[in-house]
């Protein structure tokens, strides 16, 4: 029958049957043959669906703003001073801590005029 048989091996019995997965040392594993290799996936896996009739769906891919929205309710790119679209242009990396608060300040302050 198969190892599935006994409910209670023991601990020698377990690790023997672990080990037997692990290939041994310089031993070349083959994954992907065929049409799963890297070089033809691309090419046949379109086929294969087609003459299996089965609908290829697209992974859907989800940017900052999808996932802002999606999770926290939150427009990232609308201004909580106006309410209008800000356009992203870029960003300065390393700013300071200090520099950091100070923009929020300004921000704070404006916001309560």
């Amino acid at each position: 029958m198969g190892w599935f048989i006994t409910l209670n091996p023991s601990q020698t019995e377990m690790m023997l049957r672990i080990l037997s997965h692990v290939p041994e040392k310089h031993f070349k594993m083959v994954r992907y043959f065929g049409f799963l290799s890297n070089r033809l996936r691309g090419s046949l896996l379109p086929l294969i669906y087609k003459q299996l009739g089965q609908e290829v769906v697209a992974a859907k891919t989800f940017g900052f703003v999808a996932m802002m929205k999606a999770f926290l309710k939150v427009d990232p790119f609308k201004c909580i001073l106006c309410g209008a679209r800000m356009v992203f242009t870029g960003f300065i990396a390393g700013l300071k801590v200090g520099r950091l608060v100070s923009a929020i300040e300004n921000i704070v302050l404006q916001r309560s005029i």
